[in-house]
């Protein structure tokens, strides 16, 4: 009786990485436990299996960047265009031609 309780209590520490990670809910669960069970009869694969076990991981996301809408009138992009000729970047010409574009879409 005593050797069976001796044989559980040496198993729940064996697993206790793979416990760990299956309590955290591990995205890994499945490569530590069996990095547990294959290495974790040697020291250092018991100790990597706990140390990835108890590492806080971020869930891969999908990034998606959206642009904002263009919903300046028409007003306003003559205002900017005038700022423009204001500060030399843009001629008279060049701003009548804008201006013309804008004012015929």
């Amino acid at each position: 009786m005593e050797i069976i309780f001796i044989v559980l209590i040496f198993l729940a520490l064996y697993f206790l990485p793979f416990s760990i990670a299956n309590f955290r809910h591990h995205r890994d669960t499945l490569a530590i436990f069996l990095c547990n069970l294959f290495l974790g009869w040697t020291f250092l694969g018991w100790v990597g299996c706990l140390i990835w076990a108890v590492i806080n991981f971020e869930e891969r996301k999908t990034i998606t960047e959206t642009r904002p809408r263009k919903n300046s009138s028409i007003a306003e992009e003559i205002e900017k265009l005038h700022k423009l000729k204001l500060t030399g970047v843009l001629s008279a010409e060049e701003y009548e031609v804008q201006k013309n574009n804008l004012l015929k879409n």
